[in-house]
């Protein structure tokens, strides 16, 4: 007598359900993982996509296996607003020290450029430093980046100029930076974030000139 093949049941709707929400299980160093993962979810979507849920998920991992590291949203958010600070000082940092012996202007013109350039390339990055307080946020990125430079107006604004005197509207750093955070916002979320590289540093070539001429 020939065996039956008895054929097993196919499994219900919500079993196959569950069975494609299976990943495979995050065997990598989780914190620099779900870092890297939060840094790119800021970099292409902005912070509004930066949760614990979705840094697991990118990285295949658990919730908790994150909140481990960064209990809260707010805490691995507070770490992105960090780097971004860090980046951004570098960034600065760098072009001051490569326009050295520029003359004052030129100098200027070259770390308003830099500042600029990296809004242009980051503008997440930059809108979350300039976020009264991002959501999930206990304080505000800008603390951070005050903090980093040891006062309001970043130092390398401060090339050359006239030492800070405590009036905004009396300091040529200070003003500098006035201006370029504006030109910076119309560039990254204004009505000039849909112009095209060349476009958007002849608009910043253009400031720069007239920022010089002011400062003369």
């Amino acid at each position: 007598m020939v065996p039956l093949r008895v054929k097993p049941p196919a499994p219900d709707g919500p079993a196959i359900a569950r069975a494609a929400r299976v990943r495979p299980y995050h065997r990598g160093n989780t914190g620099p993982d779900a870092l890297a993962a939060a840094r790119r979810l800021l970099h292409e979507q902005g912070v509004r996509a930066v949760t614990t849920v979705a840094v697991a998920r990118t990285i295949g991992t658990s919730r908790a296996a994150v909140a481990r590291i960064y209990p809260t949203r707010g805490a691995l958010i507070g770490r992105l607003a960090a780097d971004a600070v860090g980046s951004l000082g570098t960034t600065l940092g760098t072009a001051a020290a490569a326009a050295r012996e520029f003359p004052p202007t030129e100098r200027g013109a070259a770390i308003g450029r830099a500042y600029l350039g990296w809004a242009r390339a980051n503008p997440h990055e930059y809108a979350l430093l300039f976020t009264t307080r991002p959501p999930g946020s206990e304080r505000s990125p800008r603390r951070g980046l005050h903090e980093e430079h040891g006062g309001t107006v970043p130092p390398a604004f401060g090339a050359g100029m006239p030492p800070w005197t405590g009036d905004p509207a009396r300091n040529p750093a200070f003003a500098t930076w006035a201006l370029l955070h504006g030109i910076a916002t119309l560039l990254t979320s204004g009505p000039l974030a849909d112009l095209d590289d060349a476009s958007a540093a002849r608009v910043a070539d253009g400031v720069l000139d007239r920022l010089a001429d002011l400062v003369r």
